[in-house]
């Protein structure tokens, strides 16, 4: 990455804060005490916006800070390493992020609310054809 944040060279204009420098893969990792690297699987790049996202808060909030579910998601690369932390100790991702993991689980398990819905709709389906059948 280059991060020259606007010093004037030869054939260039100045150029804003933070444009010439670019997402790392390194961001998509917490390094842990221990030295253990962790997968953030919260966060999501989208290459047509050219913006990273929290998918569990856009999954299911949106209150949270700073833009990380907005429209235009999170872009100011200059202001990432703090934001990201900042991000995903807050009360408001940690509460959605639980709240990802646990409809995994039930996904996972055939335990959602749509699953128990279509098994009372197929009971009542089944109910219904041995009444005419009769």
């Amino acid at each position: 990455a280059d991060f020259s944040e606007g010093r004037k060279r030869p054939g260039n204009t100045i150029k804003a804060k933070g444009d010439t420098r670019k997402l790392s893969r390194n961001c998509f990792f917490q390094i842990l005490p221990n030295g253990e690297k962790l997968l953030r699987s919260w966060m999501v790049y989208s290459p047509s916006k050219k913006s990273i996202y929290c998918f569990c808060c856009k999954l299911f909030d949106n209150l949270c800070q700073p833009s990380f579910n907005t429209e235009n998601g999170f872009n100011k690369w200059w202001k990432l390493n703090p934001k990201i932390s900042e991000h995903e100790l807050s009360l408001l991702h940690i509460r959605t992020f639980s709240q990802w993991k646990e409809l995994e689980i039930r996904v996972r398990h055939s335990a959602t609310f749509d699953k128990l819905h279509q098994q009372n709709i197929d009971k009542e389906i089944q109910k219904w054809k041995k009444i005419l059948t009769r």
